[in-house]
């Protein structure tokens, strides 16, 4: 990580502890286990470059509410939710150098978990009643799912074209962080060319993260 990058997110440090906290929240159920998955995964770290994203994004547009940190826990928890399958999917037994959640406490366990994150980040998401949020975050979870299944599809195909394969790293990257920088420009109540733009800067962002 550049020296550049380390300023942003030192800058932005307070604001993201804040997310943290909201993500925990996010893990709360009666359920122990899902907790207990939720504490396993946080501890495991991540780089946090989608709320930060939302966060950035939300402060370019002069946003000063605090439903930018609510949402940039959703976007969080919808991105680890994906990792809990893709873990699953891939057969990985490490996932930043811990054990993946699925090693320990099995795939139908976490595959469960990650519906939970789904279902409950959105529902928050819902609790916005904003329905561009919820059109930007339909759109991203449907995407990111069909990119998945097209990379499976696809998987030892030596034919894939060059199409297909911008194709998977939009969806399995590109289009989260597209919401979050969207939904920054949301928040804020920004003309739609404005959203438009901060879309697209998430979107060729998560696309040049994903070919690197």
């Amino acid at each position: 990580m550049t020296n550049q990058v380390k300023d942003i997110f030192t800058n932005y440090s307070e604001q993201l502890k804040i997310v943290e906290q909201r993500l925990i929240d996010i893990f709360k159920s009666s359920v122990p286990l899902i907790p207990l998955i939720g504490q396993h995964i946080l501890k495991g770290g991540g780089k946090r470059i989608r709320p930060l994203f939302l966060l950035l994004s939300a402060d370019l547009c002069g946003y000063k509410g605090k439903n930018q940190y609510y949402m940039a826990a959703v976007i969080e928890a919808i991105h680890t939710a994906s990792l809990l399958h893709d873990d699953v999917i891939d057969g990985a037994e490490t996932r930043r150098g811990n054990p993946s959640a699925h090693s320990i406490w099995g795939n139908q366990v976490v595959i469960l978990v990650g519906d939970y994150l789904y279902s409950h980040a959105l529902r928050l998401a819902v609790n916005q009643k904003n329905q561009e949020i919820m059109e930007a975050l339909s759109e991203a979870t449907t995407m990111m799912t069909e990119g998945e299944v097209l990379q499976l599809y696809k998987t030892a195909d030596p034919n894939i074209t060059d199409e297909e394969y911008f194709k998977i790293i939009s969806a399995k990257t590109g289009i989260l962080l597209s919401a979050a920088c969207k939904i920054g420009g949301i928040l804020s109540n920004q003309p739609k060319e404005y959203k438009s733009a901060l879309a697209m800067f998430g979107m060729k962002t998560g696309i040049a993260f994903q070919l690197v």
